[in-house]
């Protein structure tokens, strides 16, 4: 194996895991699977080369913990100088914090942790810097209308399907989008049950309703204020995308369901990152993102919004607390106030868009 600059040549990972958990027949299967997937992917490199090379190894996918924890293991299994491996990720934030306390906590040593950006393929890889849109395009564009848009995906996860439920209690003051079918309600209903540990009886109530009202055959039937013509052409295209940008640009935040949200440790992908090229206020779902992005540079008005629920590590407690801050800002600021702040604050939303433009255009690896 040739080496340069005293490492040993990248083994790259992207979504061969993923694939081998989700496939695995039954939980005691996943991993045996994911051992199997190590080993042909591992299969041409001498791992004994560490005790003398350093051995990087890119994860260009979301890294849920059970990966983190399946590789490690497998690791553990071969001889090799663990230590002297460095695992690169390109979708994460205080991955590399979470991973290091747990790595003490279970008296283990492991392979450091490197956090990347993403260079999304969502983007157009030669979009440079000077063609940024800049503030005027926004004050041309921005009509706000609603409070925040959601957009819960197209695969039909029950914990998608739950999160959207909950949002369209907030139906009022948002858009709120889901792609594809719904699961049925029941088993929506029994995972909600889970996760509020069979105590919440109001919360299964206000579900099973908002299902029967807005979920026709297993479709999220159009339940938004707002008209936008989803086919207009804009300028600056692909890096915002027509059909979003015409419903953000009418917006005033977004609800943002990253990837994983059920991780001790954040996700970015495009999802939060567009947040911030279309000039919104972000209202990230996961555990601590905000205070991982406000690491990174991103601004935040705590002055009008409460993130304290950021800090609850039980998912259903943070969303509920998160829809109740939501509530709250919406019943002691009307649209015209939001459109105020907005523009009282232009400067501070295009430093946003500029620092994640950066990002995409220049990930850290």
């Amino acid at each position: 194996m040739p080496i340069i600059n005293n490492y040993a040549v990248m083994v790259k990972i992207t979504t061969e895991l993923l694939s081998a958990i989700r496939s695995a027949p039954v939980l005691e299967s996943k991993k045996l699977y994911v051992f199997q997937v190590l080993e042909d992917i591992f299969k041409k490199i001498d791992l004994t080369i560490t005790f003398t090379k350093k051995l990087p190894i890119f994860y260009d996918e979301i890294i849920p913990v059970e990966i983190l924890v399946h590789l490690h293991r497998w690791l553990r299994t071969k001889c090799c100088n663990i230590e002297n491996i460095t695992l690169m990720t390109s979708h994460h934030i205080g991955i590399q914090h979470w991973w290091y306390n747990w790595c003490e906590l279970n008296a283990e040593k492991s392979f450091e942790i490197i956090e990347g950006r993403p260079a999304d393929a969502y983007y157009s890889k030669d979009y440079s810097v000077d063609r940024l849109p800049d503030t005027e395009f926004f004050l041309s564009q921005k009509n706000i209308q609603l409070f925040f848009s959601f957009y819960g995906g197209s695969y039909a996860s029950v914990e998608r399907c739950y999160l959207t439920l909950r949002m369209l209690e907030l139906h009022k003051c948002g858009f709120i989008d889901f792609l594809g079918d719904f699961l049925p309600k029941e088993k929506i209903l029994s995972y909600a049950e889970h996760i509020t540990y069979y105590t919440d009886q109001l919360q299964i109530t206000a579900l099973e309703n908002l299902y029967d009202q807005f979920i026709v055959d297993f479709k999220l039937q159009n339940n938004s204020l707002l008209s936008v013509d989803t086919n207009k052409k804009i300028p600056y295209e692909p890096i915002y995308g027509d059909f979003q940008w015409n419903i953000d640009r009418h917006c005033f935040a977004t609800v943002i369901r990253e990837t994983l949200i059920d991780q001790p440790y954040a996700c970015l992908t495009e999802k939060t990152l567009r947040t911030f090229l279309h000039h919104l206020i972000a209202i990230p779902t996961g555990y601590q993102a905000v205070a991982d992005l406000e690491s990174l540079g991103f601004w935040f008005p705590h002055d009008i919004m409460d993130y304290s629920y950021q800090t609850k590590k039980l998912y259903n407690e943070r969303i509920s607390l998160m829809i109740q801050a939501i509530k709250n800002i919406t019943k002691k600021m009307s649209i015209d106030e939001f459109t105020q702040y907005y523009y009282k604050n232009i400067n501070k939303f295009t430093v946003n868009a500029q620092l994640a433009h950066k990002l995409l255009m220049e990930p850290i690896l």
